[in-house]
């Protein structure tokens, strides 16, 4: 006789029969005891997959949470993101305000001298036209060759006031010369002070992008392995559909043989006497 897995043997023979002989009786019902032996594998294996659905759904949903809140941390990083291109961009404006500032002291200092060391290259040819033709006695003779007491006077504060006058000049442009050196120091420092910040924000930058990359890099992990679960969940659930739609043709086939079986019983067994 066939394995009684041959379903579709066993299904002729014990099925819709009411002629069995006692042998074909004790066969058929050997059938019916592997049916339902069959069916009470089934529950435990429907059971068993109830119990791993119930897990891959578990895992599907913390999986789904933490995708949720690497979301939100991304969105975050975005946020601190675009606030630092913000402060990047200050910076740089700030920067290029500073360079047009160095730029203009520096264009002012060269002016400042080029002004000075005509000052001091006119008193040097006014000291020389003075000296250098005349000499010293000659410029004293000059002083002693006045008519009159005023008129020494008037020469004398005449050439005082001059000098005095470029000393005053080129002491008022030295200090000025002075004051810009000082405010492009100042700036110089500031334009230093700036590059750190600028360093500072591109590196905060950049440990940003990283860690937003390692956050969507880790969602995109995430998501695969969501789709894995939900393929898994998929193919339990078929499987589930699958062994009850067994499970109730086996009933059917049960129902069946056991009613031809004691249908046959009817007939074949003795009758009193």
């Amino acid at each position: 006789e066939p394995e009684y897995t041959d379903s579709a043997y066993w299904n002729m023979q014990c099925m819709n029969q009411d002629s069995l002989s006692e042998e074909q009786q004790d066969s058929c019902q050997a059938y019916a005891d592997f049916i339902e032996q069959r069916n009470k594998e089934l529950t435990v294996k429907l059971s068993e997959l109830d119990s791993s659905k119930q897990g891959i759904s578990a895992t599907i949903d913390s999986y789904t949470a933490k995708s949720a809140e690497y979301s939100a941390q991304i969105d975050g990083l975005s946020s601190m993101m675009d606030d630092l291109n913000m402060q990047i961009g200050g910076a740089n404006k700030q920067s290029d305000e500073l360079l047009i500032q160095i730029q203009d002291s520096e264009e002012q200092i060269e002016l400042e001298k080029a002004q000075i060391e005509s000052l001091k290259q006119r008193m040097k040819n006014r000291m020389s036209a003075n000296q250098g033709t005349m000499r010293l006695n000659q410029f004293l003779d000059v002083l002693m060759g006045a008519q009159s007491f005023s008129d020494f006077v008037r020469i004398a504060g005449g050439l005082s006031d001059i000098y005095e006058y470029d000393s005053t000049i080129l002491e008022e442009m030295n200090e000025s010369y002075a004051k810009l050196n000082e405010m492009q120091e100042e700036l110089l420092s500031e334009q230093n002070d700036l590059k750190v910040v600028q360093m500072n924000l591109e590196s905060g930058k950049s440990l940003l992008n990283a860690q937003q990359s390692a956050l969507v890099a880790s969602k995109d992990e995430l998501s695969t392995l969501q789709l894995q679960y939900q393929e898994q969940l998929k193919t339990a659930d078929s499987q589930t559909v699958q062994i009850i739609e067994e499970m109730n043709q086996n009933t059917a086939v049960l129902d069946n043989v056991k009613n031809s079986i004691a249908l046959s019983y009817e007939k074949t067994k003795p009758k009193p006497t």
